[in-house]
């Protein structure tokens, strides 16, 4: 589970040049490998422990995040989200 976090983590922060259909589709089925396994490794515990583990944050790694990876670049959506938070705090 850890390696397929590990490489979704390097597929969202590559740079623009990099991006490519093989890595959209890589990035698809790593997100469902970490999805496979996040199941079968939390299969015993209830729901409402597994949204307290994960919850959004799992939502957008496995649903939202490859189909956003198609459009834009991830490094620029990261960059965004940093502005506004920072804008927040001021």
């Amino acid at each position: 589970m850890v390696f397929s976090l590990v490489e979704i983590q390097e597929l969202a922060y590559q740079c623009e040049e990099e991006r490519c259909e093989r890595n959209l589709l890589h990035f698809h089925l790593t997100a469902l490998k970490f999805a496979a396994n996040y199941h079968s490794l939390f299969k015993n515990i209830c729901s409402e422990k597994k949204r307290k583990i994960f919850g959004a944050p799992f939502h957008s790694v496995v649903n939202h995040m490859p189909v956003m990876y198609g459009f834009i670049s991830l490094l620029t959506v990261a960059a965004e989200s940093e502005e506004r938070m920072f804008n927040e705090i001021r």
